[in-house]
């Protein structure tokens, strides 16, 4: 618990330390060492974080969100291998399991395992039952992997079933307009 508040402590000294430097670049843009200073904060709170975090597994194995958080991180600085591990035990958390398929699902689909990929996003748009953020992004992810595979109907029938519950997620709305476009011109 303490480890905890002290690790929430300094992430929110970096955090004010970042806002600072992010104030300072936006009112001077052309300041060249407020870009390199506001450069290395982020940097030093990313540093930070994988450090605690990896020390945090090494001690707690068992605590499966301290995998996620490491996972996300090492998903960020595209590191795919290492972060497929930790969003793999994460799922054995309940309160982040559906988050850990999803981020599985795209370190596979990063690294180009596109199949094992379509399995996580699967797993998840069959899991969720509503159509929310977390099932779009799924479904989005699925139907960009068929895209990848060269599967275009598959692709468009995914894409089609986000734009039937929102045509304003991400780019959709592009993608079905092309498609019925491609269709068109074929004719």
């Amino acid at each position: 618990m303490l480890e905890e508040k002290e690790r929430n402590l300094t992430l929110e000294y970096f955090d004010n330390s970042i806002g600072q430097w992010e104030k300072a670049c936006s009112e001077n843009p052309e300041n060249q060492e407020y870009i390199e200073s506001l450069d290395e904060a982020k940097s030093n709170k990313k540093q930070y974080q994988l450090g605690q975090l990896e020390s945090l597994v090494q001690r707690y194995p068992n605590d499966y969100s301290y995998r996620y958080e490491l996972g996300l991180i090492l998903f960020e600085d595209q590191e795919y291998d290492q972060c497929l591990q930790h969003f793999q035990l994460a799922q054995r958390n309940a309160k982040i399991r559906l988050d850990a398929i999803l981020f599985l699902g795209r370190a596979y689909s990063r690294k180009g395992f596109h199949d094992m990929a379509i399995e996580q996003f699967e797993v998840l748009k069959n899991e969720i039952q509503v159509m929310d953020e977390k099932k779009k992004n799924a479904i989005y992810e699925l139907g960009c992997c068929h895209e990848s595979m060269g599967s275009k109907e598959k692709a468009f029938e995914e894409f089609k079933s986000i734009y039937s519950a929102d045509i304003s997620f991400l780019d959709v709305a592009d993608k079905i307009n092309s498609f019925y476009q491609q269709k068109e011109a074929a004719k």
